[in-house]
């Protein structure tokens, strides 16, 4: 899959450096980043829990190419089949395991920053959890749930300590218009 250079190169900067959030001493506890995605395309079989499509499993692979020189310290999905087949391309070219999640557990994020303090966690998710997750990081409301015909969207977070983070947000993969 091929990817546009500026966008490699946004990426790669924004992950292999170390952002001030406000200038901190050299002796504190070093940014965590959240790396928060929604599942990729799924099918419509009428299901609550439907797998990917062909075009899911594609922008699948592709976020695992984009993440590739990103060394994850962890990988998290819900246990819906979509979010766990859009988190496996990662898991298995970093040879991690999925660690799963439910949606609605509150001290979720609390428990991930407090175990990868300093790392860098793909967090995988769905249209409405994962900009609540960067809403919760950053102590704001400045992000509305996701279209549901929207699957492109990376929510980068570099967080300090939760309530204040930095969000870079991204589009990844064949773009699909907001509507």
């Amino acid at each position: 899959m091929k990817m546009t250079l500026p966008l490699l190169l946004i990426i790669l900067c924004v992950l292999s450096t170390t952002p001030m959030i406000n200038a901190v001493p050299q002796d504190q506890t070093q940014p965590t980043t959240l790396i928060l995605v929604r599942h990729a395309e799924k099918a419509d079989d009428g299901t609550d829990n439907p797998h990917l499509t062909l075009e899911g499993s594609r922008r699948a692979e592709e976020l695992s190419y984009l993440l590739d020189h990103v060394q994850l310290t962890a990988v998290y999905s819900t246990p819906f089949h979509r979010t766990r087949e859009t988190a496996e391309p990662s898991t298995r070219r970093q040879a991690k395991k999925i660690r799963l999640y439910q949606p609605n557990e509150t001290a979720f994020l609390e428990r991930v920053l407090e175990e990868h303090s300093g790392g860098n966690v793909l967090i995988v998710g769905h249209s409405n959890t994962v900009p609540a997750m960067a809403n919760v990081l950053t102590g704001t409301e400045d992000f509305p749930w996701l279209n549901d015909s929207v699957y492109d969207n990376l929510f980068i977070v570099t967080v300090l300590e939760m309530g204040k983070a930095k969000v870079t947000r991204i589009r990844f993969g064949a773009h699909t218009p907001e509507k």
